[in-house]
């Protein structure tokens, strides 16, 4: 059985959804696991992804594993992204600036005299850009599916959730990015899938698995997953 708290009844936590796994009544076991979900507005600043460090050391004989939404307001700013890619003449390459302008923010301020980790996360935020062009690309040619919006929305959480990893890394600690489209299996709803609860356990249980049993902290992105064909 879990448990589901509010993040305020966690010392130094920021406003998160916390579920613990396995649990006693009236106490938190060693070696559980404690799944922390995280808004996106926790991981913009650094003093707030400094948080994180707290959590982790408040909680050293247990396995925290994290999932994060996309940073606030980004997945609005990626459906709006999409939806003009679908206009004739649709200029979305001016929005794809923007969004890269907001994340290339966000890492300067995270990352700040660490300049391995800076240019780390500045190649994710490229390569993630090159990845949005080319999905917009094809939705100004052929027109707006669900599988294609499902898509670019994927990306907001993968930004966030591998900048927080990053982080982490740069704090000292054993962190593993791990996209939940290589974790959570969906059926073929796009829009309003459901998760395939066999397959995503086995999938769960053979990568989340291997992190924690390395006492290293799983960071997994929110809200995304896959079908059996493999679109996000």
């Amino acid at each position: 059985m879990a448990r589901y708290f509010e993040g305020s009844r966690f010392k130094n936590n920021p406003k998160f959804l916390v579920v613990i796994i396995p649990e006693r009544e009236g106490e938190i076991m060693k070696d559980t696991i404690i799944v922390m979900k995280i808004g996106g507005s926790c991981l913009t600043k650094a003093d707030s992804m400094e948080k994180l460090v707290r959590i982790i050391n408040d909680h050293k004989d247990h396995h925290v594993v994290f999932v994060a939404s996309g940073f606030s307001g980004v997945t609005d700013k990626l459906i709006d992204t999409a939806n003009t890619a679908a206009e004739p003449n649709g200029k979305y390459k001016e929005k794809l600036s923007e969004l890269k302008a907001l994340h290339d923010e966000i890492n300067k301020e995270l990352f700040k005299g660490k300049i391995i980790h800076l240019e780390n996360t500045a190649d994710f935020i490229n390569n993630v850009i090159r990845s949005l062009e080319e999905i917009c690309e094809q939705i100004s040619d052929y027109g707006m599916e669900k599988f294609r919006m499902d898509y670019v929305m994927s990306f907001g959480e993968k930004l966030s959730t591998f900048m927080m990893a990053e982080f982490l890394t740069s704090q000292g600690f054993d962190s593993v990015f791990l996209p939940a489209d290589q974790l959570v299996v969906t059926d073929n709803r796009f829009g309003n899938a459901l998760p395939i609860m066999d397959f995503t356990k086995r999938k769960v249980q053979r990568q989340v698995a291997q992190v924690i049993e390395r006492d290293a902290y799983a960071c997994i992105t929110g809200f995304i997953g896959f079908n059996k064909q493999g679109y996000t």
